[in-house]
């Protein structure tokens, strides 16, 4: 499971945790990350822009999860996105990954245009998906929690009233 330290793979990853399945959880930096009490995982470093660390971390996968999303920071998030599914991807599509369910977004379109943000999450499913014999793309308007990265948006959206 890629994202396991956001708001959405934390969600998950407790909610699969109980299952027979063994879960394992992509990290860039397994020290700043720590599984909740009682969470069990197998913890494995990889960046999602780096094939070479992701083949190993996807090796006997069968079914990926997909919770990476460019949320700002250097660069071009779009191009970001981009390059992280891609590389993603032709990991995927290496390691003979059987099936990858994407968190994306639904779409909105206004006056026939779609705006940049909703544009690459089409884009990225778009690459993920001829990956892999199974695809499944969660199309998601917002993922809205007590720690979520939107309700910490929407809480400063409403300061600002």
């Amino acid at each position: 499971m890629t994202g396991a330290g956001g708001f959405v793979g934390g969600q998950l990853l407790r909610a699969l945790s109980d299952s027979p399945v063994r879960i394992r959880a992509m990290v860039r930096d397994r020290a700043r990350f720590a599984p909740e009490t009682g969470v069990r995982c197998e913890i494995v470093e990889a960046d999602v822009q780096d094939e070479a660390s992701l083949i190993p971390a996807l090796r006997d996968v069968d079914t990926a999860y997909y919770l990476i999303h460019a949320m700002g920071g250097d660069g071009d998030v779009v191009e970001q996105d981009r390059r992280s599914a891609a590389t993603f991807a032709a990991a995927a599509r290496q390691a003979e990954v059987h099936r990858i369910v994407f968190l994306g977004a639904i779409g909105y379109e206004a006056d026939g245009d779609v705006s940049e943000h909703l544009t690459s999450r089409h884009e990225v499913e778009d690459l993920l998906a001829p990956a892999v014999p199974e695809f499944v793309a969660v199309r998601a308007a917002m993922a809205v929690g007590a720690d979520s990265a939107s309700f910490r948006t929407l809480v400063q959206i409403v300061d600002r009233m």
